[in-house]
Order: C-alpha cells, then sequence, then structure tokens
C-alpha cells in the first residue's frame, strides 16, 4: 500500500483503503479502480492524498500465478469463467505480495491434531439422519422465524406488524437496521425505524434477513479449536452477497431467496463439527493433502456431504422448499427442483472461493456444473464486474453481521 499525492495518481490505480473528503464524507470505497474523471473530481473536492495499492513485480506476479494454480486443480480449465476467476486469484495474491505478504508454504499450512476429539458415532452407523436426529435444540430455532411466517401468512398483514415482531428482539433489530443501511441497498438516506424499512425492503426479504441473522446464533456454541467461527460466517456471507449480486445480475432469481440460501449453505458442516468432530477434522486434512475441494473430501471420509446433513436439518426447521432445495443442492443444481436458483448458489460458492484465493484461502476452488453460468444469461467478463461490486458492498456488510 503507497500513499500518493492526488497529482501523481493515474487511471487504472486502486484504493487499497476508503477515501474521505476533508469533511469526512466517504467518496469512493477501498478495491475502487480511479478514472481520469474521478481523480480530477477528487481533486477539486480538495483530496489531497489516497492510498492506493503497490504494483506487483513480474517475478512477484509469476509466483502469485503458481501459488493460485494450486487451488484451481479440480476445474475445468477451459471454461471462460474458471480461466478468469483464476486470473482475479492472481492478480490478488500478487497486490497481497507487493504489500509485503508471503504465501505460505502449502504443506505447512497443517490441520490443528485431532486424536483428543471423539465422534458421537462411527462412520456406517448412521448418517445425515443420525446426526440430526440427536442435535437436541433442534425444536428450539429461533422463534422469531416462524412468528415472522405466522405474521406474513395473515391476509393484509402490515409494515408495523411485521416491525413489532422483529422489535422484540432489540439485538436482531439493531442488525437489521445496520445491515439495510449497507451499500448492499443503496438507499439515499438513513434509515432508523423498523416500520420504514420494511416497507422500503419489503416484508419477506426482511423476514429472510432476520431468520439468517437468527440462524447465525444457533451455532454459537461450537468449540473455537474445531470451527473458526468467524472466518466461517465471513465466507457465508460473502456467498450471500455474491449470490445476491448474481440474482440480480441475472434477473432470474429471487435476490432475498439467493441471499439467505447463500447464507445458510454450508449449516450442515456446523453440525457435522458438532457431532463429528474427528471425522470432520479428518476431511479437513483429507481436502489439504490431496488438493481435494472440501466437499470431495467429506465424501471420501463420511460417504456423505455437508449439504445432505442440511437438507434434513432444513426441513426439521421447516423452511420453504425453495431455500432448501438451493442449500442441498449447491453442489448439484442439476438435482434441484430449481436448478436455477441452486445454480445461483453454486456459481457465488465458486466465485467467492476463488476470491478468496488472495485472502489466505486453504482449500481448493469446487467445479462449477456445465450451463449453470449459461443458465444465469451473463457473459463470461461478467466476473469482473462482479467482483468489483462484490468488494465494495463486503466490508459493511460483514460489520453489519459480525
Amino acid at each position: 500500500m503507497a500513499r500518493m499525492n492526488i497529482t501523481d495518481l493515474t487511471p487504472g490505480m486502486v484504493l487499497a483503503a476508503d477515501l474521505s473528503a476533508p469533511d469526512g464524507r466517504r467518496l469512493m470505497n477501498a478495491g475502487a479502480e480511479l478514472t481520469a474523471r474521478s481523480i480530477q473530481t477528487l481533486a477539486g473536492m480538495g483530496v489531497e492524498w489516497a492510498e492506493v495499492r503497490a504494483e506487483a513485480s513480474g517475478e512477484q506476479l509469476d509466483v502469485a500465478a503458481e501459488w493460485a494454480a494450486r487451488f484451481f486443480q479440480f476445474v475445468n480449465h477451459d471454461d471462460p469463467i474458471m480461466n478468469r476467476l483464476y486470473a482475479l486469484a492472481a492478480v490478488g495474491v500478487a497486490a497481497r505480495m507487493a504489500e509485503g505478504w508471503v504465501p505460505p508454504d502449502w504443506e505447512a499450512q497443517a490441520v490443528a491434531d485431532n486424536e483428543h476429539l471423539r465422534d458421537l458415532f462411527l462412520r456406517g452407523d448412521g448418517g445425515p439422519e443420525t446426526i440430526v436426529d440427536h442435535e437436541e435444540q433442534i425444536a428450539s430455532f429461533p422463534d422469531v422465524y416462524f412468528r415472522l411466517r405466522e405474521t406474513l401468512a395473515k391476509p393484509g398483514a402490515s409494515a408495523a406488524q411485521v416491525a413489532g415482531v422483529v422489535a422484540a428482539d432489540p439485538g436482531l433489530s439493531a442488525r437489521l437496521l445496520k445491515l439495510v443501511n449497507s451499500p448492499m441497498y443503496g438507499f439515499s438516506s438513513r434509515i432508523d425505524r423498523l416500520d420504514r424499512a420494511v416497507a422500503l425492503v419489503g416484508e419477506r426479504e426482511l423476514t429472510t434477513l432476520a431468520v439468517g441473522i437468527s440462524a447465525m446464533s444457533y451455532f454459537k456454541d461450537i468449540p473455537p479449536e474445531l470451527v473458526d467461527m468467524r472466518v466461517f460466517w465471513e465466507h457465508s456471507v460473502a456467498v450471500a452477497l455474491m449470490g445476491t449480486l448474481l440474482a440480480k445480475a441475472s434477473g432470474k432469481a429471487a435476490p432475498e431467496l439467493a441471499f439467505i440460501s447463500g447464507l445458510l449453505h454450508d449449516v450442515g458442516r456446523l453440525l457435522m463439527f458438532k457431532k463429528l468432530p474427528y471425522n470432520s477434522t479428518q476431511s479437513l486434512r483429507f481436502a489439504r493433502a490431496h488438493g481435494l475441494p472440501l466437499v470431495e473430501a467429506e465424501r471420501q471420509v463420511f460417504g456423505y456431504d455437508h449439504t445432505e446433513v442440511a437438507a434434513v436439518l432444513m426441513s426439521r426447521w421447516n423452511f420453504p422448499p425453495s431455500i432448501r432445495q438451493a442449500v442441498a443442492c449447491h453442489h448439484d443444481p442439476s438435482a434441484s427442483s430449481d436448478p436455477l436458483l441452486a445454480g445461483v448458489i453454486q456459481a457465488a460458492d465458486v466465485l467467492v472461493n476463488g476470491l478468496y484465493v488472495a485472502r489466505e484461502g486453504r482449500f481448493c476452488v469446487p467445479p462449477l456444473d456445465p450451463g449453470v453460468w449459461e443458465g444465469l444469461g451473463l457473459r463470461p467478463e461478467a466476473v469482473d464486474t462482479l467482483a468489483k461490486d462484490f468488494d465494495r458492498q463486503m466490508v459493511e456488510l460483514l460489520a453489519a453481521f459480525l
């Protein structure tokens, strides 16, 4: 990262930090690419300095390309989508190297020792149904979800009624307002009342957001030595955001369904860690050792994967079929009754995994099913636009959740 005078900036440079006006108003977000016009505008507003990303050397670009390639072993390299994603990952790694980061040795990134862990049952003694059956609190999913659904089912349900249900949980209310005021919605003025938030965002979408936030609190008791919950939810929020961006860009899926499906797409994995910690850690080791996406390692170690656990779990939680199917089939969209929404979540998961290679990713990028991108009606170059929009919105969205 380099601090440069406004007169030394050139088009194509990328901001390394948010840029504010002399009076404190934020003008541009970190990750934004400068243009001749934006530089001129900034100078006219009295901006004197900007933090921009350092330029990577040719040697750093070569090392970055080789290191990033390790994460793309399992994908189709003839797919232009994956080629663009790989290029973005390599450039991102090079940018971090230019700022002093050194890619860790692949073999040195070992998974922590797991010999002290004990599973609830041995392989072959049970499957997804057994795991869910042993979750004692399965019926205690936050009551706000069911009360919101009950309210929405009433004819003529008003914004005030929906807001009243949410307001019963002050923590949920505060986080929802923070989320609604994030760049994902881009409202021109601040929204500080729940009923106004409901009126602007919509009853069903706000309910969806409430469900997502409530689900995150459900899994708060998983030991940190098993799962870094902040990292887990950061990935989940990232997939939720990318799924929303894909849904909006394609115009073929409901953004609110994409958001909640993305947010919950890996909840089955959390339940596996709670009930089968030893083999869950073994799957991490297997994925790392063999250069596999984690879902493939799960199938090798368990004989099933986290999507099958999630399908049972979300059925017990009485989630709508569209969301259940998207979560259960995001690694195999063609198996879903709504392959388009499941495809959105698969594409979002793949894109996020690829972009996060530059943020010290640890597991290989899963494959993108043939036809998913074409089904969305998007051109390959849309990957670049999606990545920029994602970078622009992710920091504040994450702050709203975590």
